[in-house]
């Protein structure tokens, strides 16, 4: 906790030694680094992380809550690291060659979501018709199709060869996989053909192109 105070401390003192004239444009001046973002993301989840666990009576969702946050928050420690490459000959170059990779892969994203959003919702409609509309179903709906992008076709539960039912009781917790409808089996394999081309194929390829 010391060691963050002092990190917060500093970044104080780079905020306050801005050469801006206004707070507005000291504010603006400060978070125009990506690495004072940095650096503000990694007090604030430790801040989160450190009150969720801290918590009174803590219950275990809170405590889940609180290893993921801090997991995260590990991650831009580490990430911080990176900083002190920037000064070298050799991997500065490569750390402004990956920012500026990231920022054309932004939007490369937000094209890619439309397909997966698209074939997500398409897909699941045909095989599950008139499914329950829950929290869980925005958690799987878009799984399938985005692994289906890195090679996992889930064929067998598409077709219907793995272990599956057809009672609302199991298959709307999510305990049992539900089987897919009789059209379904023959449509959706079709669609993921298509979506594979788009995905893997095309835009993929055009991703590699860009780099």
């Amino acid at each position: 906790m010391v060691w963050v105070f002092t990190i917060f401390l500093e970044e104080v003192r780079q905020f306050l030694e801005s050469y801006a004239s206004t707070f507005r444009s000291k504010v603006w001046s400060y978070l125009h680094d990506t690495w004072n973002i940095l650096d503000l993301a990694t007090i604030l989840l430790f801040v989160l992380g450190v009150i969720l666990r801290l918590a009174p009576g803590p219950s275990p969702q809170l405590l889940d809550a609180a290893r993921v946050v801090l997991s995260i928050n590990l991650i831009t420690f580490f990430s911080r690291i990176l900083h002190i490459f920037s000064i070298s000959k050799q991997l500065g170059p490569k750390l402004s060659m990956i920012y500026q990779m990231i920022q054309d892969l932004m939007w490369f994203v937000a094209i890619l979501l439309v397909f997966i959003i698209s074939y997500a919702v398409a897909s699941e409609a045909v095989l599950y018709p008139e499914s329950e509309l829950n929290w869980k179903l925005f958690f799987y709906l878009p799984r399938k199709a985005y692994w289906h992008i890195y090679g996992e076709l889930f064929l067998e539960d598409i077709e219907g060869e793995n272990t599956c039912t057809n009672d609302p009781n199991l298959y709307n917790n999510y305990s049992v996989l539900r089987c897919p409808s009789d059209v379904g089996r023959y449509f959706v394999p079709i669609l993921l053909g298509l979506y594979i081309l788009m995905t893997n194929v095309l835009l993929l390829n055009l991703l590699i192109a860009m780099f």
